[in-house]
């Protein structure tokens, strides 16, 4: 199993893809640093928080909403705002989703596009050995990835605004801890579908519009099964964000519980299939 990692890492970081993904992630950083806000991608399920961490009235943020312009915004979050800008961007790590689709890609798809998952599984390597393998370094490269972004925000933030705006690295740390079990879950998730679609074409076509589309169908649901509001909480984008505001024992437990049963159901999922499956 070392082995297979080993040589996996060799290949990822002779390539370019890597190198991209982590450039991205500072340009992204910088960005954000100048623009005293978090990009963010999706819905926004959970943005009825931002004022609280923007440290705005309701006003101010609505103001700030109808703001169009970077240098504006940056002026106007320079007069009200009262907050740490790595931390909010930590709530915003939902948008690392579409660079974990590409990690994926890197560790497993590269080897159903290529034919070369069949050389490698002939060479006395089990099914099983290869497949957690695989899986494993996914969830070790997308911690990486969430490290090296809490990383790239803090210290962006810090060049560019100084210290006002910055909290401390151990804050970040302790957020990004929170949100690991979710991380892993969703990356579980497109592993699977790795899995299963075993074409690059085909997984980018479903994990591209996964979250939005999945958000889209939960809110239709609601409106249309007449189904609890309290649902949202645990939407994987909404509680990215929940779990960095002072989130109550009650809510960690209850999203724990909601994200690790999706670990285990898709990885039940991916590895029998990928099991009983031909290479």
């Amino acid at each position: 199993m070392l082995n297979i990692i080993k040589a996996d890492l060799f290949r990822i970081f002779k390539g370019k893809g890597i190198y991209i993904i982590i450039i991205t992630l500072l340009t992204f950083a910088f960005i954000s640093a100048y623009s005293l806000s978090p990009l963010s991608m999706g819905l926004n399920l959970g943005s009825e928080n931002n004022p609280g961490i923007y440290g705005l009235t309701n006003e101010e943020y609505q103001e700030l909403y109808n703001i169009k312009n970077l240098d504006e915004t940056r002026e106007f979050l320079m007069d009200h705002g009262s907050y740490s800008l790595d931390k909010v961007n930590m709530t915003k790590n939902n948008n690392l989703y579409y660079f974990l689709i590409a990690i994926v890609i890197l560790v497993i798809g590269c080897d159903f596009s290529n034919k070369t998952i069949k050389n490698t599984i002939s060479t006395n390597i089990s099914k099983k050995k290869y497949y957690f393998s695989k899986l494993i370094l996914s969830l070790g490269i997308g911690t990486v990835l969430l490290f090296i972004n809490a990383i790239f925000c803090h210290f962006t933030n810090l060049i560019v605004n100084g210290n006002y705006f910055t909290s401390s690295i151990s804050e970040m740390f302790t957020l990004i801890i929170k949100q690991l079990p979710l991380l892993y879950a969703i990356i579980s998730v497109l592993f699977m579908i790795s899995v299963l679609t075993r074409k690059t074409s085909i997984y980018n076509g479903i994990t591209i519009p996964l979250i939005i589309l999945s958000q889209i169908i939960l809110l239709s649901s609601i409106n249309v099964l007449n189904l609890p509001n309290w649902i949202i909480n645990y939407e994987w984008e909404t509680a990215i964000t929940k779990l960095c505001i002072n989130p109550s024992t009650t809510y960690i437990f209850k999203t724990y519980s909601v994200w690790i049963i999706v670990f285990v159901i898709t990885n039940l999922i991916g590895y029998n299939s990928f099991k009983a499956r031909d290479i």
